[in-house]
């Protein structure tokens, strides 16, 4: 009887020639440089102590191509590292240390890093702005949870997970964070400035926020009058205090409507709407949904469960209290408005999971905010890069499907006479789609 051969060769060796399996990461590495991230780095970042230290963007150049090709940990880099004919390809002359990297975030984390890398954001949320033809953009606002028991310094969370809890701002239409900030996981407050910094990122590159929804952390006089000071719409989760209950509770019965969802589909559901202000703003409508409990609650005998939405968006009361089969009320629309606020949270995952943000590496809180910072920048160069020149169908793809189909492919350096080339080892249209890729970077790089 012949033995099945397992796989389709007799012997493995060694290659004599430097091959790269991520040529991908060549022209991500070639997207950062056209998008002038370099030189942002290193006009903005601080220099080195002496002259035998690495500057900046030699620390935050290997880690970004880190991130992008699928590392999670520090020590990931060490693939970087190895990669000669990527570094080759790349000219990247330094890869710093793993304990060089940490010494590194944890420095300029706990100098003027963060400050400076808030700059660096900015100007590059500002070009990514200025390339996209949108104009008029919904932004969404949002704390998330990192979770870090392992880390001595790590704060309690409201949920009871012991980690870190930043803020984002982040946009619907062109899917990129126009602002962050880092923080442990017991702070609350910071809405209003970092609601501020994200309308601020957006008017600096001539645009305009045209609407903000949001979770009830968001909620807050001061936040309403800003968003309508800059003429703006609103979608809000509403923390349901007592004052907030007593005017649900005083919704007359008749006012009870089907709840459609977004496929015009009636659900099990009521709908109402009624009026409410907060102390300094004027008054605003509240659309609220109610459903019956699964059980009784001794302590709270009311037999509804709610959930609120302050909004300005205009609605026809009219419609609101005529409702046919055929028709669906206004405020249904208003709540879907709203519930496309959930796309926000697949930035967050896809922050956390496609770029390895839902852990960080260090236990120094400092050096960690400077990390998550790296990768912040690495999605947002991620979503320019698809928008901007992956194109072809796959802007809404996840970081996984692109080192599946264009990161995740062998290449390797050839000279001839007084020329490098790139060899890439893929089919005739995936190698026209590199040339188109490698066109749109260099017209990416000539804007100005």
């Amino acid at each position: 009887m012949i033995k099945q051969k397992l796989v389709n060769f007799n012997k493995i060796e060694r290659a004599s020639s430097e091959v790269t399996p991520r040529a991908g990461l060549i022209l991500f590495d070639g997207f950062m440089k056209a998008m002038k991230v370099d030189q942002l780095v290193r006009t903005h970042m601080p220099a080195p102590g002496s002259n035998r230290g690495h500057n900046a963007w030699e620390y935050i150049r290997p880690i970004s191509l880190m991130q992008y090709g699928g590392g999670r940990h520090i020590a990931d880099l060490r693939e970087i590292r190895e990669d000669g004919a990527l570094r080759k390809a790349t000219a990247m002359q330094v890869v710093p240390s793993d304990s060089g990297v940490g010494d590194w975030l944890k420095l300029a984390g706990s100098g003027e890093g963060i400050k400076k890398m808030t700059v660096v954001h900015r100007k590059l949320v500002r070009k990514m702005l200025s390339l996209d033809d949108t104009e008029e953009y919904t932004l969404w606002a949002d704390p998330t949870i990192i979770d870090l028991a392992d880390k001595a310094y790590a704060r309690m969370t409201y949920t009871g997970v012991w980690g870190d809890r930043p803020i984002l701002v982040g946009l619907k239409e062109l899917p990129i964070f126009v602002h962050h900030e880092y923080r442990r996981g017991n702070a609350m407050g910071g809405t209003t400035r970092a609601l501020r910094a994200g309308f601020e990122a957006v008017e600096a590159a001539g645009k305009k926020i045209k609407h903000v929804a949001a979770d009830s952390e968001i909620y807050t006089g001061d936040n309403i009058n800003h968003i309508r000071s800059k003429g703006a719409t609103f979608s809000i989760v509403v923390d349901k205090d007592a004052a907030v209950m007593e005017v649900i509770r005083h919704i007359p019965a008749a006012d009870w409507k089907p709840f459609y969802d977004k496929d015009v589909i009636k659900t099990d559901r009521e709908i109402a709407v009624t009026v409410h202000a907060m102390a300094k703003t004027e008054a605003f409508t509240l659309v609220v949904l109610r459903w019956q409990k699964a059980q009784p609650d001794l302590f709270f005998p009311d037999p509804y469960c709610y959930h609120a939405i302050a909004t300005d968006l205009k609605l026809d009361a009219a419609k609101v209290i005529k409702v046919h089969r055929e028709s669906v009320p206004d405020p249904c629309k208003a709540v879907w408005k709203y519930n496309q606020r959930a796309q926000m949270e697949n930035m967050l995952k896809e922050l956390k999971g496609g770029f390895g943000a839902e852990h960080m590496p260090c236990g120094n809180f400092e050096a960690n905010a400077m990390y998550f910072s790296i990768s912040v920048l690495t999605y947002n160069l991620t979503v320019a890069q698809k928008h901007l020149v992956i194109q072809e169908g796959l802007q809404r793809s996840t970081i996984a499907t692109l080192r599946w189909k264009l990161l995740q492919v062998p290449a390797w350096i050839a000279r001839h006479g007084n020329r490098v080339y790139l060899k890439i080892a893929a089919t005739m249209e995936k190698f026209n789609h590199y040339a188109r890729m490698l066109n749109r970077i260099e017209a990416v790089a000539a804007s100005p």
